[in-house]
């Protein structure tokens, strides 16, 4: 919790632009290079943020003081833009921010070039190790058009910006103040004090790598406030060694300023004061105590979903919930790491598999959509295509996905309600050996990263993989589960819901009887295929499974049931309506012996909160499941 006098908060309002940065100066009167102090609000806690909150003012870090006068001899405007090019780092210079085409949502999220450097080296130690020779080479120019030796240049910030679908890095140069009479055409252009001009990063190869982890690991992940604290103590040990810089102590003073904070900090700070900060980091600069108060304003989306609803509602979410996404993403961090440590080396183990996948979308005849594979298992283009999806080709597609998913759970959350994904696999999870797999081979690492990351944003998914796991869990003419696969999924999912602690106390129960029943049906890919293929299919033959109520009749959805099913005909083992009482809805409820009931949805996207209206009024509601067909996560690449 921070609280401030009414006069910084004032202050800051008048300054705020349209568009909210997720990292804020709190103390008004902090002057870059002489002020003692510096609050930071890291509103969107992300490592990117909370290392540019560190590294995006020099406290600790500033640049060298101006040299001996002998410099002054040099020729005025000794350097110009165009020298910035002949490092190898940069493919263009721009003066001015207008011709950078950065939006004003990316100018707000900069990033800090030393945490990023470190975080290449580990990710790419090669090109790091290139990276960093480009840029001292860079800095050596510079030095040797002055005296050779006093010459300075840092990079003070990162953005990266998105042009044609590819993601391109704007780096932001900044000269100290006493360099002007020796530059030529470049001035301040954030009024700090110090000249600076744009780069372009020139993209080399493997780059996309680097920048895919700039974009999604690092400034995509949301951290909570535990996890923000293990990033403080890494951090420290990573500011100039001169500095003695550490964390001070806040179990006996859990505020700033604290008891013995100098004089002069007071007077700078005023009537702020800061409670409960993140960390507090103190350090000295030339003889000179300083100090970097950083605070987050509430934990992680998860733990803010935790605290559930409004005063005096009667319900509250998992409270079990951060401990449960934290398990969810260390396991698949150690799926990840077990094939090459990253996302896209695990992708590459799978180009045999992904190639397959083309071929036979490319075999698919002229106006039809789907054709037989292996034991006349029909395949459409849509599965074929998400084979080969990821990456770049997930694009916007995934990030609205991933946007909607957050903002559900949270509108949920409000209300006290829990939220669980249940991402619904293809017939080749189910048999990987379709395109020359084997059993239980992941064949799309794309979605195992995507649940990696949305657990990182607090949304809890239901991970399939070891719970569809076989062929015959899957339909061969239609691309939904088979009766058996519904039922593997019911019970995984029933197993979830009985771990909730509402579940069971005072919930109405609904006993049901289930009998098995014979259906025939084509399936929903038949008709995709050219006329000679489709003339040799024969209607699918099922046992499934109908639920009837204890007076007999067929089971019927209770809208005041305490669980919601929402989706699209994977809910169904039949077309709509023809066949009541056989969806997941009804197995649910008889495997439960509790009430549910269910709101169908159409279209990839439309009903993300389709089907939730009056939620909040529904008193005895306590959890939605979503489920989401992940073909519906990417575009055709």
């Amino acid at each position: 919790m921070l609280l401030a006098s009414a006069l910084v908060v004032g202050g800051l309002a008048g300054c705020r632009s349209s568009v909210e940065e997720p990292v804020r100066t709190l103390n008004p009167r902090y002057v870059r290079g002489e002020s003692r102090a510096l609050v930071r609000e890291i509103l969107e806690p992300s490592r990117a943020s909370l290392d540019w909150a560190v590294w995006g003012e020099p406290l600790f870090d500033p640049f060298p003081v101006q040299p001996s006068p002998r410099t002054t001899r040099i020729r005025r405007a000794a350097i110009d833009p165009s020298l910035l090019l002949q490092g190898g780092m940069f493919d263009s210079v721009c003066r001015k921010t207008s011709e950078t085409g950065l939006s004003d949502s990316e100018l707000v999220r900069p990033m800090a070039w030393n945490p990023v450097l470190r975080g290449w080296r580990t990710l790419d130690p090669v090109r790091g190790r290139r990276i960093l020779s480009e840029w001292e080479s860079i800095k050596a120019l510079v030095r040797a058009r002055l005296d050779g030796r006093s010459g300075a240049i840092r990079i003070s910030a990162l953005h990266l910006k998105a042009e044609q679908g590819v993601p391109r890095l704007w780096v932001r140069l900044e000269f100290p103040s006493w360099m002007g009479p020796h530059l030529q055409s470049i001035q301040d252009l954030t009024g700090e004090g110090d000249p600076d001009l744009w780069a372009r990063w020139r993209l080399d190869q493997g780059d996309s790598t680097l920048l895919r982890w700039l974009s999604e690991d690092y400034s995509g992940r949301i951290l909570r406030r535990s996890q923000a604290r293990e990033w403080a103590e890494e951090m420290v040990a990573t500011l100039p060694p001169e500095t003695s810089a550490e964390l001070l102590d806040l179990d006996m003073e859990n505020v700033f300023p604290q008891g013995g904070t100098e004089q002069e900090v007071l007077r700078e700070l005023g009537d702020l004061r800061v409670f409960q900060p993140l960390a507090v980091v103190a350090g000295s600069v030339e003889g000179v105590r300083r100090y970097l108060v950083l605070q987050v304003p509430e934990p992680d989306s998860a733990t803010r979903a935790v605290r559930g609803a409004a005063a005096g509602s009667p319900r509250s979410v998992d409270p079990m919930l951060p401990d449960r996404l934290d398990s969810m993403r260390a396991h698949l961090e150690a799926e990840r790491d077990s094939h090459g440590g990253t996302w896209e080396s695990w992708v590459r183990e799978l180009d045999r598999l992904r190639r397959r996948a083309s071929s036979l979308e490319l075999a698919i005849p002229t106006g039809a959509d789907a054709l037989p594979g292996i034991g006349w298992t029909l395949l459409s283009r849509r599965e074929l295509r998400y084979i080969q999806s990821g990456g770049a080709s997930a694009g916007a597609a995934e990030a609205e996905q991933r946007r909607m998913a957050v903002a559900l759970r949270d509108t949920l959350a409000e209300l006290g309600i829990d939220f669980l994904l249940v991402p619904v696999p293809t017939k080749f999870e189910a048999n990987p050996g379709l395109l020359g797999g084997w059993r239980e081979q992941v064949v799309q690492p794309w979605t195992r990263k995507i649940l990696h990351d949305l657990s990182g944003e607090g949304v809890e998914s239901l991970d399939l993989r070891g719970t569809i796991v076989s062929g015959e869990q899957w339909r061969k003419q239609d691309e939904r589960w088979s009766p058996e696969g519904l039922q593997a999924v019911v019970d995984r999912l029933a197993g979830r819901v009985e771990e909730y602690p509402w579940f069971g106390r005072s919930m109405p129960i609904a006993s049901g009887r289930v009998r098995d029943t014979l259906w025939t049906d084509d399936g929903n890919l038949v008709g995709r295929l050219e006329p000679r293929a489709r003339a040799r299919t024969k209607p699918e033959r099922m046992r499934i499974r109908r639920v009837y109520d204890s007076a007999g009749r067929v089971w019927s959805p209770d809208e005041a049931a305490p669980i919601l099913l929402v989706g699209d005909s994977l809910l169904a083992l039949s077309p709509r309506g023809a066949l009541r009482g056989t969806g997941f809805a009804a197995l649910l409820s008889a495997r439960l012996s509790r009430p549910v009931t269910v709101a169908e949805i159409s279209g990839p996207m439309a009903g993300w909160g389709g089907g939730l209206q009056g939620a909040g009024s529904r008193e005895g509601l306590r959890l939605v499941v979503f489920f989401q067909s992940q073909m519906d996560w990417f575009a055709s690449p």
